[in-house]
């Protein structure tokens, strides 16, 4: 993950869904942590994963299957995905 560039993209470009404003920093740091998570939990590297819609269908499933084998919580894998579709929108401001 491109962590500085990812913040300062969560702090100013990004807009929430609910407020429609940047993240607050504590925001921006759960979701760098919640993203970081993903990447351990799931073994992946951010930056070389697929986030694409069907790309990120799979991971979810992936999260999913984690829940029984490693007894995440539904709300982990919630948070994890909310913080993986926020890298994917990064990602994709970063190539325009």
């Amino acid at each position: 993950m491109k962590e500085e560039a990812f913040r300062r993209f969560l702090s100013s470009t990004y807009k929430s869904q609910r407020e429609g404003q940047p993240l607050s920093s504590r925001a921006v740091g759960d979701c760098v942590s919640r993203l970081r998570r993903a990447e351990k939990v799931l073994g992946i590297d951010a930056d070389r994963t697929n986030l694409d819609h069907n790309g990120l269908k799979r991971l979810a499933e992936r999260l999913e299957g984690k829940m029984a084998e490693i007894g995440l919580a539904e709300f982990v894998v919630h948070d994890c995905m909310a913080a993986l579709r926020r890298y994917s929108a990064f990602k994709e401001s970063s190539r325009s």
